[in-house]
Order: structure tokens, then sequence, then C-alpha cells
């Protein structure tokens, strides 16, 4: 009975302190917070919102902050939330004569569009091959299947758009770090998109999937060289075309991007 009793007073203690429904972060930490608190669909939107717009911080930019946002929304808030964010991936007006709202997708994309967004959506693939090998008769596999396809779609929206690569060498070259950790920076993206990194990672995810449905599954272009191929070179193409001759850095980077992409194998891409 003392037990039952405690139980029911914890119980009742617990349900009288309600927790807020909807909470709007006016730090990037309390964004962290947040956004570790299972968000409502308002909260986690407001929380997007303010992390794209933050004047004093830049959640693409590398930093310890930085990379714990990144790793919280590939983590947690994708898995749960990844429906929903796609279903919110409408332009819509805010109010009659207002300016045109960013697509809650948008949002989340825009936050993760980095080298360590990109880092943080591989590792998780990973993470979840590796777990449905392991566990390939055992209950769990529809859950890590399922995980595997949102992480596969995410890559491919992130990546969607022939100014990705100049958008992420922008913000590469546009942070305050030494130049130092730009090249850094930089030479894991050229790992990562013309080093085949993004290729192979997605390629096997896909084969995954395949191998444990009788169905045919959903085609990335991502996990395919050809396609992949054409969208390196259309972005490219669009970043050479806006180039100014006098940035010798910028054409420096894009020539190593070039010649790291034809060992992709699809030169006539």
């Amino acid at each position: 009975m003392l037990t039952r009793g405690f139980r029911t007073l914890v119980e009742v203690s617990k349900s009288s302190t309600p927790k807020p429904s909807f909470h709007l972060a006016s730090t990037p930490a309390e964004a962290l917070e947040l956004l570790r608190n299972e968000p409502n669909h308002e909260s986690l939107v407001s929380t997007l919102q303010f992390l794209v717009n933050c004047p004093d911080f830049n959640i693409q930019s590398p930093s310890p902050l930085a990379s714990q946002l990144v790793h919280v929304l590939v983590s947690d808030i994708v898995p749960n939330y990844w429906d929903v964010l796609r279903e919110g991936g409408k332009p819509k007006a805010a109010k009659k004569g207002s300016s045109t709202k960013i697509p809650e997708l948008e949002l989340l994309m825009s936050c993760l569009r980095s080298v360590s967004g990109i880092n943080a959506i591989l590792l998780s693939l990973k993470r979840h091959i590796q777990q449905l090998k392991e566990t390939r008769k055992a209950v769990g596999v529809a859950n890590f299947e399922q995980l595997l396809r949102i992480y596969l779609q995410l890559l491919q929206a992130l990546l969607e758009g022939f100014q990705t690569v100049e958008t992420i060498w922008n913000t590469i070259y546009g942070a305050s770090s030494p130049q130092s950790k730009q090249k850094t920076v930089w030479n894991e993206f050229l790992g990562l998109v013309g080093g085949g990194k993004i290729l192979g990672i997605a390629a096997e995810a896909e084969d995954v999937i395949n191998g444990l449905s009788k169905k045919v599954g959903e085609k990335h272009w991502i996990a395919d060289g050809s396609p992949y191929s054409s969208w390196l070179a259309l972005n490219l193409t669009h970043w050479i075309k806006k180039l100014p001759a006098d940035v010798e850095d910028a054409w420096k980077c894009c020539g190593e991007l070039i010649s790291k992409s034809f060992r992709l194998g699809h030169t006539g891409q």
C-alpha cells in the first residue's frame, strides 16, 4: 500500500507541473537545449528559424557549439520529425500581403548544408548500415531500414541543386577561422564530394535496403555514379561561370575539385 501510495503521489506531482507547449530560443545554447528535449512542431520550426537568422552565430561554420547542434539535428530531430518537415516543405504565404515563408524543410537544410552536416549524415548512414548487417534476422530490422531510407532522402535533399558546391565553399572561406583551418575543411569536402565518399556510402546503404526488400526500392541519384557526376558537373559549371577572375583561392579550389572528380570514373559527364 505504501509503495502504491508513493507512486500515485509521484504521478500527481509530475502531472501538476506540465511543460510549456511552446518555447522560443534567444541564444544558440538555448536552441541546443530545446532541440535535445523533444520540441513540439511549433518550437522546432521557431528554433530552426532562429538558427538560420541568428546574426551572431553561423551553424554552418565549424565550432564546438555548431557541431553539437548539427549532431542533435541529425541524430534526434531528423528521425522523429522528417515526415512532418517534408510535409511543410512547400512555400506558404505567411499572411495576406506578407513575404513568402522559407519552407520548413529548407530551414533544416540551411542548418545542415556544411561539411559538418554532410559528415554527420554519412556517420548515421554508416552506423545504421552496420546495425542492419548485425541484426539482419533480429527484431528492429524494419526500424533500421526506415532510418536508412530517411538519411538517404536527407542527404539527397541536402545536396540537391546546382549551387550546393558554391554555397559550401562560401561557407568555408567566408568564416572568420584561420586560413589553414579553412584549407583543412575544404580538403575534407574534396574527399567527401570529389573523392567518392558520399557516393560510396550512399550506394552501400541503397544496396542494403534493396537486399532486405522483395520490392524494387527507391533509387537515389547520390548512390549512382552517372547522375551523381552530372550533378557535380552542373555545380562546377555554375560555380565557374560566377567566379570573378581575380579570386585566386576560389579558382584554385575549383581546379582541385575538378581534378579530384575525374577519379570518380565518369569523365564523360
